[in-house]
């Protein structure tokens, strides 16, 4: 099989860079509804195409880096209906839609509703005619009475739409008593503006100012204010009065959610044919009013979810805000709007079209809150789930839930975004892509290209007894529960394709309940999976001390799992997962749980899952590469010695680091680490349980730990200078993690060096709470440092370096040091500072030459 021999990672890379860059474009199948860490479309066409072929030959053929689609069956019609493939984890689907191209028999299982309910819409039949007439009914019933409620005056004088009401936080500082609205900062619009729009954060106008980088003057109240800055920093608001105080505990103090107030409005004025900004009026702030009367007044203020908020990791943030049920996290007009739609929507005859809408409803849901915030350099909102988490902002944004469309204008142009009107376009798009699928790559004209390959179609006879699907009642199993006792037969399936759960890093039950508990009020008549108050948690497989969840938890269930995946697969059958984390605990843990279930890994392949130009690359530690890890039953190995394994790890990581970093020169540390893990993992396996130190077995994680002296050994060979002292090299090679590194995990990597915790900590050289560890600020170390120098004291290779750092960018003369301290060492140390922080002073001070000063 080719995936064993002849896997394409560079080709297969370069079209994963494409969906990457502008997966609504290339693969919309995947825009229908939200759910957390999908996978690459492209990356599982081409892991499935290369397991389910007979042949070993390359599925995609690459000439002076350009593909050649003559020779690539990725390219290619494909039958595999006589295959059945299984995901256990299936999450977003990724590994069903793709396979499901290829008219394979197909089993999907995930314990968590939202995901299968997300799945199941993917591969569902779609009549885009009957669709939009179910649409066209709504818009002129429930549609005309929601639009009402975002009706306002245009400046012109003519009837505009609300396309964003714009709603400002308050507080009351604890020192003066006086109400302070919250303001991140002044600005409503930066980009795709003629001049920069502000708010005063006194009355409240908004106006233009001619740049970003003026002071703004109200025309109404004539306060001068810089419009950068605002009165809220890192969680605290900053009154007049000099007092600063926590937001959080501002709402706790109050015991109540935070009172908000609407103060602007974004509209557009089909007249005017123009998006404009205002402050909110009167007929604004009434027609908000009225909404809340007609909701309080309405059937609807008893129908909506009232699940009170579970703690959680994720949770908990929500809790300390004062919210206890999921309604708080709506005003009255986005629930009264809610409901109308439902309501309305739940009278539709056609089930099937009833769902897509219940779908477009409930994937809006994530704009539609009082959590989604506007950002002026996008001139949008932007959706609540943005980052994994409920992050309750300092203002927010109510769109328009029906949704603007100007029929005036080319194809009944949508203004904004997170609408109703707008998901159930992304269900119309990626519904047409899946009734006639398309691939893009780049051409050796350097053009982007789309390719249609024939008699493609997403979709799939969807039941939900195996029995049926032995039968061939459908074609596609799909399971709402664990995969820890699935009900197949022993080695029935081909191969198995998935995405585990990676460790700590996403709470999805969490999460999810967010748009479960209203999909539960409209679908729980129909489907047993939406009975419960909220999605399953007691054998979800995470690491969640909420839910007194730990390492051993996370094992012990990815064990039951991957042993029930042995189970089913044949004896000749393989299987393939993707994974990521930056700690160490994480990857032992997957490796426990491949060999407790009698697996054994044959290749691992790293394959980029962000394009260069991908803002989550910014950070020079971030981890853009996921591992593909190809797995077949064990057979006996022979035994060989930690050392012989060290060496083996050493050597094979070290080529293929050569190959990647000629790629990819700027390669970050967190990817590096994700490659030497994912090789690591493919040689324990392969040798394991017969890896002996001193004729004692070596555990999975003596074997893991190995992987950061292996890791510390090729960047000190290739570019941390030996001669540096031991703190500064540990200090180098491991604080510089994205959002921090926990102190156990710390502790771990600096012992394999011989270096305890406290050395770097008696050096004021971390900072940080304890689960995420930080490099202190050189200013913090300046007092320290100076002592060092007057009493002639040992000064570290990072006490240097930062010291002159110190002195330059305070315009100090550091010409004394620089002629003391300057060595090649010293100079390369400054280097990967530079690069390690993305501040090019540490490098500019090297360069410096005396005769400046």
């Amino acid at each position: 099989m080719g995936i064993e021999e002849n896997f394409p990672i560079d080709a297969l890379g370069e079209i994963a860079s494409i969906e990457a860059n502008s997966r609504e474009y290339t693969r919309p199948i995947y825009s229908l509804h939200k759910w957390w860490a999908k996978r690459f479309g492209t990356v599982f066409r081409g892991i499935g195409l290369s397991v389910l072929e007979d042949s070993n030959e390359s599925i995609l053929t690459m000439s002076d880096g350009y593909i050649s689609p003559s020779y690539s069956t990725y390219l290619q019609k494909h039958d595999f209906s006589d295959k059945v493939v299984l995901d256990p984890f299936m999450g977003g689907g990724t590994t069903l839609v793709e396979l499901s191209r290829f008219n394979t028999r197909l089993i999907g299982c995930d314990i968590n509703p939202v995901a299968w309910w997300t799945t199941k819409k993917e591969l569902d039949p779609f009549d885009e005619k009957k669709f939009m007439e179910e649409f066209k009914k709504l818009e002129n019933t429930v549609g005309n009475r929601i639009k009402e409620y975002y009706k306002t005056t245009c400046e012109c004088g003519n009837k505009a739409e609300i396309i964003n009401n714009l709603w400002y936080k308050k507080v009351r500082c604890i020192n003066c008593n006086k109400k302070l609205f919250l303001f991140k900062d002044c600005f409503m619009a930066t980009q795709r503006i003629d001049r920069p729009q502000v708010i005063c954060p006194r009355c409240h106008e908004t106006f233009k100012i001619n740049s970003s980088e003026d002071m703004a003057i109200c025309p109404s109240c004539n306060l001068e204010f810089n419009p950068k800055k605002g009165n809220v920093d890192k969680g605290s608001y900053i009154c007049d009065c000099g007092q600063k105080y926590s937001i959080m505990k501002s709402s706790q103090k109050s015991g109540k959610i935070l009172d908000a107030e609407l103060l602007a409005v974004e509209y557009y004025c089909k007249v005017c044919k123009a998006k404009k900004y205002k402050k909110a009026s009167q007929e604004d702030k009434h027609n908000f009013v009225k909404a809340k009367d007609d909701f309080l007044s309405s059937k609807f203020k008893d129908s909506i979810p009232n699940q009170r908020i579970p703690a959680g990791e994720k949770t908990k943030d929500l809790i300390n805000y004062q919210y206890k049920y999921f309604y708080e996290m709506f005003n009255e007009r986005q629930l009264l709007c809610i409901s109308l739609l439902i309501d309305k929507i739940k009278r539709i005859p056609d089930q099937n079209i009833k769902e897509y809408l219940f779908t477009a409803l409930s994937a809006s849901l994530e704009y539609s809150n009082t959590f989604a915030k506007y950002t002026p350099s996008r001139r949008q909102t932007v959706n609540l789930f943005a980052h994994h988490a409920y992050i309750s902002p300092a203002n927010f944004s109510e769109i328009n839930i029906w949704g603007v469309i100007d029929k005036d204008r080319k194809n009944n142009k949508l203004i904004g975004n997170g609408s109703f009107t707008a998901f159930t376009q992304k269900i119309l798009k990626g519904k047409k892509y899946g009734n006639k699928p398309y691939e893009k790559y780049i051409t050796r004209a350097n053009k982007l290209k789309k390719i249609f390959i024939n008699d493609e179609k997403i979709c799939a006879k969807i039941v939900r007894r195996y029995d049926d699907f032995i039968k061939g009642v459908g074609n596609c199993l799909l399971l709402c529960t664990t995969s820890e006792n699935l009900p197949i037969e022993n080695k029935s399936v081909d191969a198995i394709i998935t995405d585990p759960p990676y460790f700590d890093n996403v709470m999805y039950s969490e999460l999810a309940d967010y748009f479960y508990v209203w999909l539960k009020k409209m679908l729980e008549n129909d489907y047993d999976e939406f009975k419960p108050e909220l999605t399953p948690k007691l054998n979800e497989i995470i690491v969640n001390k909420y839910q007194d969840k730990d390492e051993k938890f996370f094992i012990n269930g990815l064990t039951n799992i991957f042993k029930e995946c042995h189970r089913v697969l044949k004896d000749d059958g393989i299987m393939v997962f993707t994974y990521h984390h930056k700690e160490t605990q994480a990857w032992g843990s997957v490796l426990k749980g491949v060999l407790n279930s009698a697996f054994v890994i044959t290749s691992i392949y790293p394959i980029r899952s962000e394009p260069i130009t991908s803002i989550h690359i910014k950070n020079k530690d971030s981890i853009e590469y996921d591992t593909i890890i190809v797995c077949k039953k064990k057979e006996e190995q022979r035994e060989i010695t930690l050392i012989e394994f060290e060496e083996e790890l050493y050597l094979k990581t070290k080529k293929i680091l050569s190959v990647e970093i000629a790629k990819y020169p700027n390669l970050s540390d967190g990817d590096i680490s994700v490659i030497v893990f994912g090789k690591c993992l493919e040689i324990y396996s392969k040798y394991y349980p017969n890896i002996t130190s001193n004729g004692e077995p070596v555990s999975v994680d003596t074997a893991t730990d190995k992987v950061w002296e292996i890791i510390e050994q090729l960047s000190e060979t290739d570019y941390l200078p030996p001669e540096l002292d031991p703190i500064t090299r540990a200090f180098t090679l491991n604080l510089f993690e994205p959002g921090g590194i926990s102190y156990n995990e710390l502790n771990k990597r600096l012992r394999q060096r011989g270096i305890d915790i406290s050395e770097l900590d008696a050096e004021g050289l971390i900072a940080g709470p304890k689960n995420a560890k930080r490099p202190a600020d050189q200013f913090s170390r300046k007092t320290y440092i100076e002592g060092k120098l007057s009493k002639d004291g040992e000064m570290l290779d990072i006490d240097k370096v930062q010291y002159l750092y110190i002195l330059y960018t305070t315009d100090k003369n550091p010409s004394e040091w620089l002629r003391k301290w300057r060595t090649p060492e010293l100079e390369q140390l400054c280097k990967i500072l530079a690069e390690k922080t993305g501040d090019s002073r540490y490098a500019n001070v090297m360069e410096l030459t005396l005769d400046m000063f």
